[in-house]
């Protein structure tokens, strides 16, 4: 499996910036080091969305990842 995410994320954010529209991303997998060292398998549920100032520019991407391992290995 490639390494997606950052291509992806990337590709995610330069969409909000040309549409200044939410752009929720599909489900990555990006595993983690546990504790102990050993490598975890995690799925993340990442969402972006613009942040206007009360002129209506966009000032900030809001990037939110939620970790959805439990429901994807259930």
């Amino acid at each position: 499996m490639a390494a997606d995410g950052v291509s992806n994320l990337f590709a995610s954010l330069k969409r909000i910036i040309e549409t200044g529209a939410s752009d929720p991303m599909p489900v990555q997998h990006y595993d983690v080091r546990g504790p102990d060292g050993v490598f975890v398998t995690k799925f993340w549920k990442p969402a972006n969305r613009p942040i206007f100032d009360s002129e209506g520019r966009l000032v900030y991407l809001l990037h939110h990842v939620e970790d959805v391992t439990d429901i994807i290995l259930s």
